[in-house]
C-alpha cells in the first residue's frame, strides 16, 4: 500500500495520533525494567496475544499505518515479509519442522546473570523430551571472566569456547567473528542467534524467528524487531536511529522497510550464511543485511515483531565504537574509494584512541578448515 505523508492526512487526525502515540510511549518508558521483566515472563498461551494487542497500536511513526494491518498475516511491505510471532505456534512449527536440525545460538561475554534464564527457558520450552522443536542450544563463551560458561552448562547448553573454533583461520575478535565462528560450531542448517543479555527472553523469540524458516523454503533470512523502552532514563536503538538507519537509507535505501537492522536476534540458513563475509566487529548485523539481500533478494528477507525487548542498555561513549564499526561496514559495500586520511581508530578528545573492528572474515565456503569440517560430519 501507499504510505500517506502528513501533508495527506487529515491535520486534525494526525495530531491526534500524535498525542496518543506520545501518551502510550510515555505511559511505557515509565515502567521499571523489573515491571517489565516480570510482565514478560508470563508464558500462557494467551501471552503473545495480549503483548499483541497491547502494542499494536503503537507506531514508530505516525504517518505510517501498514503496520497495524499487515504485520500478521504475512502481507508485504516494501517488498520485505512482515509477521508477528503469534502467527507461529509451536504446534504448525513441529508439523513443519521434517529434516530439519535447529540450533539456537546465544555468544556471550560476562552474561552470566542472564545467560542461565534464557538457555534454561529454551530447553523448557521448546528442547524438552516432548517437545523437540530445538535440537541443541549452543553458548558461544567469548573469553568470560564471570561464570558465563558454568552456568550455561548446568542449564542444559553446550558450551564453545570461540577460540577452539576453526583455530587454523588464525586470531580474532569481536562480536562478528564469534558469529563467524557459531556457524561452524553449531550443527543445525537453521541457526537462530539470540543476545545473552535479555532480561525480557520468552520463547516467542525463538518460534517467531523460525516460523517463516519452516512454513516457507524460500526465506533465506529473518530479522526480529520489536517495541524497546526507555529504562532509567535511557532509551535503547540510540545506534539504530542516529547511524544505521541514515547510512542504510542512504546508502541502500531498499533496506529502508528492515524495522530492526542491528536487532541481535535473527535466524537464517546455513546455505545462505556460508555464502558472505562477516564483519568481525558490530558491523556484523550491517553487513550481513546488505550482503544476504544482495545474494538472494529482497523478497527472500523476512522480519518478525517480538515484542518488546529489555536489555542492558550501553553507556554512550561505547556506542561510538559500534557507530564507527557500522559505518566502515556499510561504506565498504558501497564502493566508496578510501581515502589515505580516513582512518578505523576512534580518536576522541581526553579518551584513548579505539580501534574499531573493521576486518571481515571470509565465506565459510571458502574456508578449507571449515569444508573439512563439515564433510567429516
Amino acid at each position: 500500500p501507499t504510505t500517506p505523508t502528513p501533508a495527506t492526512l487529515n491535520p486534525t487526525l494526525t495530531r491526534r495520533t500524535e498525542k496518543a502515540q506520545q501518551s502510550k510511549e510515555s505511559d511505557l518508558s515509565r515502567q521499571s525494567a523489573d515491571t517489565i521483566a516480570r510482565n514478560l515472563v508470563d508464558e500462557s498461551p494467551g501471552y503473545l496475544n495480549r503483548r499483541t494487542e497491547r502494542l499494536s497500536c503503537i507506531l514508530p511513526y505516525p504517518e505510517v499505518h501498514c503496520f497495524e494491518t499487515t504485520c500478521c498475516d504475512g502481507t508485504r511491505m516494501n517488498d520485505v515479509r512482515s509477521y508477528c510471532a503469534s502467527s507461529f505456534p509451536l504446534d504448525l512449527l513441529l508439523a513443519k519442522k521434517g529434516d530439519h536440525l535447529i540450533s539456537v545460538c546465544i555468544p556471550a561475554r560476562n552474561e552470566e546473570a542472564t545467560v542461565g534464564t534464557i538457555v534454561a527457558s529454551i530447553r523448557n520450552h521448546l528442547a524438552n523430551g516432548d517437545v523437540r522443536l530445538v535440537d541443541e542450544i549452543v553458548v558461544m563463551d567469548d573469553r568470560s571472566t564471570d561464570a558465563t560458561a558454568q552456568t550455561a552448562r548446568v542449564q542444559g547448553a553446550r558450551v564453545v569456547a570461540v577460540e577452539d573454533v576453526l583455530p587454523e583461520a588464525g586470531p580474532s575478535r569481536g562480536k562478528g567473528n564469534v558469529l563467524w565462528k557459531s556457524v561452524a560450531a553449531c550443527y543445525g542448517d537453521l541457526i537462530v542467534w539470540i543476545d545473552a543479555d535479555l532480561t525480557s527472553f520468552t520463547p516467542s523469540c525463538v518460534t517467531g524467528l523460525l516460523g517463516p524458516l519452516l512454513t516457507d523454503p524460500d526465506v533465506a533470512m529473518v530479522k526480529g524487531y520489536y517495541e524497546r523502552p526507555e529504562i532509567g532514563g535511557t532509551g535503547g536503538g540510540r545506534t539504530t536511529e542516529l547511524m544505521a538507519r541514515p547510512l542504510l537509507g542512504t546508502l541502500f535505501p531498499h533496506l529502508n522497510s528492515v524495522r530492526q537492522p542491528l536487532g541481535g536476534e535473527y535466524a537464517a540458513r546455513r546455505t545462505i550464511l556460508e555464502q558472505v563475509p562477516f564483519n568481525t566487529g558490530y558491523g556484523v548485523e550491517t553487513g550481513l543485511l546488505i550482503d544476504i539481500a544482495d545474494l538472494v533478494g529482497l523478497d527472500r528477507l523476512a522480519q518478525v515483531d517480538l515484542g518488546v525487548r529489555v536489555h542492558r542498555n550501553r553507556l554512550l561513549e561505547e556506542l561510538s565504537v559500534q557507530a564507527m564499526e557500522i559505518l566502515h561496514a556499510a561504506l565498504h559495500r558501497a564502493d566508496i574509494e578510501w581515502r589515505s586520511n580516513w582512518t578505523h581508530h576512534l580518536l576522541r578528545p581526553d579518551l584513548e584512541p579505539v580501534e574499531a573492528q573493521v576486518t571481515e572474515r571470509p565465506p565459510l565456503n571458502t574456508v578449507p578448515a571449515y569444508l573439512d569440517q563439515r564433510a567429516a560430519s
